[in-house]
């Protein structure tokens, strides 16, 4: 799934010129939420200590149709080596699990909103997380649940 290009460390890495960076394996972190297990999963910052504080942004899909899992995304690469936690996960509504999971027709911003919050809340490997502040990047088309801060895809901060 992840890069075979090893350091000394054994850590895989990208290395374009003078910028080296992380590839980051994603840690699974399922959460149980409307009677069912919602997958999820969260990507340590680039040197990761336990004993610091770190912001966090939580990846929201588009859909419908569309689902994660643990494949390389680059754009979460890219904010875990800024530093950054990395959270994303399968709201109801996601694909991959069949039409009743899928079914969200005049549920839009309620259900999938729930899960998202109740993933924000659980206990998230590493048990240390601590975030400072979460910044949502937002791909839903559910603006009303998330007003203030939005990474868009195009990754412009508001």
């Amino acid at each position: 799934m992840f890069s075979d290009i090893r350091d000394e460390s054994d850590q895989a890495v990208l290395d374009r010129g003078d910028e080296r960076k992380d590839i980051i394996p994603p840690e699974p972190c399922n959460i149980e939420n409307g009677g069912m297990t919602l997958y999820g999963w969260v990507i340590r910052p680039r040197n990761y200590d336990p004993t610091k504080k770190y912001p966090a942004i939580l990846e929201i899909h588009g859909g419908p149709k569309v689902s994660y899992g643990e494949v390389y995304h680059h754009e979460m690469q890219m904010f875990a080596n800024a530093g950054y936690f990395v959270l994303f996960m399968n709201p109801r509504g996601s694909d991959g699990r069949g039409n009743d999971f899928i079914e969200m027709r005049g549920k839009y911003g309620t259900i999938d909103y729930e899960d998202l919050m109740k993933f924000t809340d659980a206990p998230l490997p590493p048990s240390s997380f601590t975030a400072m502040k979460i910044t949502v990047a937002l791909c839903l088309t559910v603006w009303k649940c998330f007003p203030r801060c939005a990474v868009t895809a195009s990754r412009h901060v508001w």
